[in-house]
């Protein structure tokens, strides 16, 4: 049997019997082996088949795990015969202090993520701080999160959070259609107005880039631009101060990880941003007045989330509460 349409042809098989041979011995090889052990990428949040991919390699304490190894660096660890999570960590080692060279340097040097220290973390579950980052934030926090269509350029969901005399306030501006972007935008810049020395939190690069985007994109009046120019300068990506300096003990360094490990939950089943922008297309084919909701909950739920990390990070704890050790002249932290 063979083809599309299941045609059935009849081969003598006693003139060709030793190529039938080779042929069934080969089929029976392939049915022997054992199924592929799964690889997560960063596709797998867009899978249906993710918990299960995820669950056996967890099992496995796979290092796919890790979201920020490459392939490339996975596949050295294998030529080390490192190929579970408690193999790597067994490698850490704290860095060495440098000696201070006399020459001028052009800047600090680059933070790197270290591997290592992460599958520590995992395998202890603590929070591992290296050196002693700052997170200061000085004013209004104002929490912020963008939803948007990047195959069509087009931002239909801002979230805002922050507090006005001790009160917690939420702001969702929804856009209709591509013509409406300019409304909420112009609504954006009012509500920042109103507000006292307005510190924009975000996590990621998205928020920091829609906002330089929205500033070219709509011309403003003079005022505007000069609270778009503050709030620009003054925004704080949440990930680039946990980035290589703050270890959680999670797989990687997602909003959905790490607020999860902190106790927060989202509405929406299996929340992530692909998951967004194929709800806000069903949302324009059939106009469901639930899918728009579910997507406001689920953008209002992240600035939630990127408050609760804020408020959890390390960089706010009090000296007396870290746990420090040092040796070979490295401080780091460790919090249970």
């Amino acid at each position: 049997m063979h083809g599309c349409g299941r045609r059935i042809r009849t081969v003598k098989l006693a003139d060709h019997l030793r190529k039938a041979r080779q042929v069934v011995d080969a089929i029976a090889r392939e049915r022997d082996v054992e199924d592929p052990v799964p690889v997560l990428n960063r596709h797998c949040p867009v899978c249906d088949f993710e918990p299960r991919c995820r669950a056996m390699a967890t099992r496995r304490e796979d290092l796919s795990l890790l979201g920020n190894m490459t392939e490339k660096e996975r596949a050295k660890c294998r030529e080390k015969g490192i190929t579970t999570l408690a193999q790597l960590s067994y490698g850490y080692r704290p860095r060495r202090r440098r000696h201070v060279k006399s020459t001028p340097q052009h800047g600090p040097p680059p933070v790197r993520h270290d591997h290592k220290l992460k599958a520590l973390a995992i395998k202890k579950a603590q929070v591992h701080v290296v050196g002693a980052p700052n997170l200061s934030i000085e004013g209004t926090p104002v929490f912020l999160d963008v939803e948007g269509m990047p195959d069509r350029d087009f931002h239909y969901l801002i979230g805002l959070r922050y507090s006005n005399q001790g009160e917690h306030i939420e702001r969702s501006l929804w856009a209709d259609r591509p013509e409406d972007e300019r409304g909420i935008w112009q609504e954006f810049l009012t509500i920042l107005r109103g507000i006292e020395n307005p510190r924009l939190v975000h996590y990621g690069a998205y928020e920091r880039r829609f906002l330089k985007l929205m500033k070219d994109r709509w011309k403003t009046s003079d005022e505007d631009a000069e609270v778009i120019d503050r709030v620009f300068d003054t925004s704080v990506n949440l990930l680039s101060v946990i980035y290589g300096k703050i270890y959680f003990p999670t797989y990687s360094n997602s909003l959905k990880e790490i607020a999860r490990w902190l106790g927060f939950e989202w509405t929406l089943l299996r929340a992530s941003g692909g998951k967004a922008m194929l709800l806000r297309r069903c949302w324009e084919l059939t106009s469901d007045d639930g899918l728009r909701k579910d997507l406001i909950e689920y953008n209002i739920e992240d600035c939630r989330a990127t408050e609760l990390v804020t408020n959890a990070n390390p960089c706010h704890l009090r000296q007396r509460q870290r746990r420090a050790f040092t040796k070979a002249g490295s401080r780091e932290y460790r919090f249970a």
